[in-house]
């Protein structure tokens, strides 16, 4: 089926994507460590959904609440972190 060239500069250019993820990221880590940081904030950025970040957010608690659980680590009471923290500082 042929589309009329009046036709053809109304419609956008469709474009498939032409890389995979694993191809961007590869592409990616080639860039230089500022760059690298650059387009992570870029790309972060763009997942400017509150929603999505509150769901990240209880995923994080629930695997790190299974951690306790599961004794796969332990609490430091916060004197203890604190005065480690002070001796540090000193």
């Amino acid at each position: 089926m042929s589309v009329s060239p009046l036709l053809k500069r109304r419609l956008p250019e469709v474009r498939p994507m032409s890389l995979t993820r694993k191809q961007i990221e590869a592409e990616a880590r080639r860039l230089p460590p500022e760059e690298r940081v650059l387009l992570a904030e870029a790309l972060i950025l763009s997942l400017d959904d509150e929603a999505e970040v509150e769901r990240a957010w209880a995923t994080e608690v629930r695997r790190r609440l299974e951690q306790l659980d599961n004794g796969e680590v332990e609490t430091i009471p916060a004197d203890k972190v604190l005065a480690e923290l002070e001796e540090l500082l000193e």
